[in-house]
């Protein structure tokens, strides 16, 4: 295999060791990356924005409700409702995922330099 394909592999054992993401199915893991990914761009999925998310994952609706109120009781995303419109519900990546995908941007950083010495 070539350095590339270590590289790759020593990024999946980092994302693997953190604990929290051994309990998420990959639907649910595919969910938070896409929220925070809107966040890391500034646009920040509403509620609506995410129910329509369901057809590319190969979810139901009601489904993907469910899976965004788990990674809510797991701390994962927070969802604030707007004060001016109360039926407006945006979410955002938690402390908790932030820090885990800092954690993430880190071992990529540190693959990466450990490659060109």
């Amino acid at each position: 295999m070539t350095d590339a394909h270590h590289q790759y592999f020593h990024f999946l054992i980092a994302k693997s060791s953190h604990d929290f993401f051994t309990r998420l199915d990959p639907t649910s893991e595919k969910f938070l990356e896409i929220v925070a990914l809107h966040n890391f761009k500034g646009s920040n999925l509403t509620m609506m924005e995410a129910l329509a998310l369901a057809k590319p994952l190969s979810i139901s609706q009601s489904t993907l409700a469910k899976r965004i109120r788990l990674l809510q009781k797991m701390k994962l995303i927070e969802i604030l409702v707007d004060d001016a419109d109360r039926r407006i519900k945006t979410l955002y990546p938690s402390k908790k995922s932030s820090s885990y995908f800092f954690m993430l941007s880190q071992q990529i950083a540190k693959i990466n330099s450990s490659r060109l010495r």
